[in-house]
């Protein structure tokens, strides 16, 4: 007898946060780098999972709690106004944190791929390292409860 695991960040998380995100910023590039890659343009997200807890478990699956990091990068080229950035940044995050929080509950063609999902904190000047310098970033930290289901072959 085996378990068939399905890969419930990328399904679950990763694509329904991408697909809500693009369908209100179209040219905004999404990215889960680790580490940290310098891109082209000047706004791009980078989306890690930070942490995974089995909430509960079934004989079947596993009610899983799934914490995101979605960090938002403006590059700063030549001579910048910082609060003119900032507030670009906040106008962005903030957006971020309305779509999540209108998705608390997202489906997609009634597969539930998540429930109760939602911004935790915004962080706007979080840790960086120095690959990282030339950009101003902020960091959302988020979370979501989602169902692993084990398919199991005989």
């Amino acid at each position: 007898m085996t378990i068939t695991f399905s890969n419930i960040y990328k399904s679950n998380i990763f694509d329904g946060l991408k697909k809500i995100i693009t369908t209100e910023f179209t040219k905004m590039p999404i990215y889960n780098d680790l580490p940290f890659i310098s891109r082209g343009g000047t706004m791009f997200l980078n989306i890690q999972i930070t942490d995974d807890v089995d909430e509960e478990n079934f004989v079947m699956g596993a009610l899983r709690k799934i914490s995101v990091s979605i960090r938002l990068y403006q590059r700063l080229d030549g001579m910048q106004e910082f609060n003119t950035n900032k507030s670009i940044q906040n106008r962005y995050a903030e957006r971020l944190r309305s779509l999540i929080e209108e998705n608390s509950n997202y489906k997609v063609s009634s597969n539930t791929q998540w429930i109760n999902g939602e911004v935790t904190e915004i962080d706007y000047n979080p840790e960086t390292n120095e690959e990282e310098e030339n950009y101003l970033a902020c960091e959302l930290s988020c979370e979501f409860m989602t169902m692993q289901t084990f398919i199991i072959e005989e």
